[in-house]
């Protein structure tokens, strides 16, 4: 990449971090695992992901940027001490401290943004190790830049002028979008060491051990200035005459974090290390729930249905309607000729699952009979649970169209199937080891695929077959031979009847030695809850919030 896309590039996570103030102290062991500090202010709606709903209070959305922060950062092995507020101007201030087994894939998250800015990563060479803290992503330039800068002594000099015009316009326009954006904005890191570094490049130095390195919008704004009034430099971010790949030059380096190119620490990986870094997250991973308990975030569903029940409440709340279609290529919707109505209801308590369902009346104010000839399409449909499991959403369909001017529904009426359960329990699946084809002593259990990811680098990939019904599962850890869990997220799942194969992208750390304990609801009854809805609009009415 050319350094002036670089530039531009760089200018463009400022962007995205405008007005966030954020500081990560880390504490570093050789082997690239350790601890970090993470503490920033930021907007708050900047803060949620995208598709939060703004209907909710504050308070509300302060909880969920926390628990988005928590769940989507990357590469974190347990979090402790965390802590959050709402300021009076409506900003997060979040604070917690993340471990990881590797820096180098630690991805911290604020919302629907990374902390991305003064990026840190390791390199080890023997007993040698590297630390940078880099400003950019390094990339190679492609064919076209390469020519790009072989041409540059080809052209005219009118023509070179238009190319130094056109780079300094591009900087004006970056330039106009951050500013007045970049004001507030901070980035600091800050490195403890598990010994004195034999080599420091460009970091402020704090002690003998510990190292930091910082920058802002105004130093950004002035790395702008910087440019755009150097006339020898904007004709090498025009030309790349002067240099062609690589980061921006040192004067550039220089106004934007206040030391030329990036900043690196060497220090000698033998020895001890910074701290016990698996006895303090196996204890944060056990002070975890509580944690999370406390602060609000920890979903606690309500007590588990019991006996047959019926709903708390039901509403009708979506409708799809399908006409003919003379293609089969523009149907609207790219939906079959009928009709569709979504209904949430409320259940009188938890529920793990919803197995099945069926319709068994559907009439209209005109006596007009919709329900499917076939009882495969009176199945209900789209069946979806709340994460605390005591609301539920589904579907209802029909292969006729109600007749012309019909807008009540005279009856509908049906069943839906759940499974509810008592409490859950974890059992070792007893693998010898962890390989291919390895079966374990319990459920079945058998592993049908580990290694390398396919998409994701320094990530592994585990298939395992289980001989149980699938909404028997309530999680699966992997856990490592000193008693860590290891980072783990299901992928998918192949499921008949009482048998099936879950797939696992799970932590580089993962080996033969590691052991897998299947979480299993305990007490699993089954409940059949009918509904009726009767005299109601065809149009569902708008929710009153509940």
């Amino acid at each position: 990449m050319t350094w002036l896309l670089r530039l531009l590039a760089i200018a463009a996570a400022f962007l995205l971090t405008a007005c966030y103030q954020e500081e990560r102290t880390y504490t570093l062991n050789p082997d690239g695992s350790g601890k970090v500090v993470f503490e920033f202010t930021m907007p708050l709606d900047a803060a949620i992901s995208f598709g939060n709903d703004d209907r909710k209070m504050p308070e509300e959305k302060l909880k969920d940027a926390a628990r988005d922060i928590l769940e989507e950062s990357e590469g974190v092995s347990a979090w402790a001490d965390v802590s959050f507020e709402l300021t009076d101007d409506e900003k997060i201030d979040f604070k917690g401290t993340a471990y990881f087994n590797d820096l180098n894939q630690l991805k911290l998250k604020m919302g629907s943004v990374s902390s991305s800015l003064l990026t840190p990563g390791l390199t080890r060479d023997g007993d040698v190790v590297t630390l940078t803290c880099s400003q950019s992503q390094d990339e190679e330039g492609d064919e076209d830049e390469q020519k790009k800068g072989k041409e540059w002594d080809k052209m005219t000099a009118e023509e070179q002028e238009a190319e130094v015009a056109k780079a300094k316009q591009q900087l004006l326009q970056m330039k106009a979008m951050a500013a007045g954006m970049m004001g507030d904005m901070t980035s600091k890191a800050t490195f403890h060491l598990p010994r004195k570094p034999s080599k420091n490049q460009n970091f402020e130095a704090l002690s003998e051990t510990s190292y930091a390195v910082e920058t802002s919008g105004a130093k950004m704004m002035a790395a702008f200035d910087k440019l755009i009034e150097d006339e020898e430099l904007l004709r090498s971010a025009a030309g790349n005459g002067l240099e062609m790949q690589g980061d921006p030059p040192e004067e550039i380096f220089e106004a934007m974090f206040g030391r030329p190119g990036n900043p690196t620490l060497t220090f000698s990986g033998a020895g001890e290390a910074a701290f016990d870094y698996k006895s303090e997250v196996k204890a944060a991973q056990e002070a975890a729930p509580a944690m999370l308990e406390k602060l609000g975030l920890k979903i606690i569903p309500p007590a588990p249905i019991s006996g047959e029940g019926k709903f708390e409440s039901l509403r009708l709340a979506g409708l799809r309607i399908v006409t003919p279609s003379p293609d089969n290529n523009v149907r609207p919707f790219n939906w079959s000729e009928g009709i569709s109505l979504a209904f949430i209801a409320k259940l009188p308590g938890a529920v793990i699952s919803a197995d099945d369902g069926k319709v068994t009346t559907f009439t209209l104010e005109n006596g007009q009979n919709l329900l499917p000839k076939k009882d495969w399409d009176r199945e209900i449909r789209s069946v979806d649970l709340s994460e605390d499991g005591a609301t539920v959403g589904f579907e209802v369909s029909s292969d006729q169209l109600p007749d012309a001017g019909v807008s009540m529904i005279k009856e509908l009426a049906g069943e839906l199937v759940f499974m509810a359960a008592e409490g859950s329990e974890r059992t070792d699946l007893g693998f010898k080891k962890l390989a291919v084809d390895e079966a374990g002593e319990h459920f079945g259990a058998k592993i049908e695929k580990l290694g390398d990811h396919s998409f994701h680098e320094d990530k592994k990939e585990v298939s395992i077959r289980f001989e149980f019904k699938r909404s028997m599962v309530k999680d699966v850890h992997f856990i490592d031979a000193d008693g860590l869990r290891l980072e783990s997220q299901r992928n998918g799942h192949f499921w008949s009847g009482d048998g099936g194969t879950m797939t696992f992208t799970v932590d580089k750390a993962l080996d033969e030695a590691c052991r897998v304990e299947v979480e299993t609801f305990t007490g699993i009854t089954k409940h059949v809850i009918p509904f009726k809805v009767e005299n109601i609009p065809l149009m569902p009415l708008p929710s009153d919030g509940e």
